[in-house]
């Protein structure tokens, strides 16, 4: 975490890590998304990867499930993928 450059970013990020108990590996893919790897270098991330870790961590937060206002919000996106991949 101490490789983020960005205070602001590296403060969301450890309050992230403590709040969700992530772990090694999705705290290291947290910063290569949020502007570099631990040793300062930026990896671009396909969208194929972004997909993978955003459905990894909506799959592990647990207020995602619990709360009717994101729980609706989850539904009306996993509509708009259902229609992207049908179409």
């Amino acid at each position: 975490i101490g490789g983020v450059k960005d205070i602001e970013a590296r403060n969301q990020l450890l309050k992230e890590a403590v709040k969700d108990s992530l772990s090694l590996s999705a705290i290291k893919q947290k910063i290569k998304i949020v502007g570099g790897d631990a040793r300062g270098t930026v990896q671009p991330q396909t969208v194929k990867q972004r997909f993978a870790h955003t459905v990894q961590q909506a799959q592990k937060n647990k207020t995602l499930w619990h709360d009717p206002t994101k729980t609706q919000q989850l539904e009306d996106l996993l509509s708009q993928l259902e229609t992207l991949m049908a179409g």
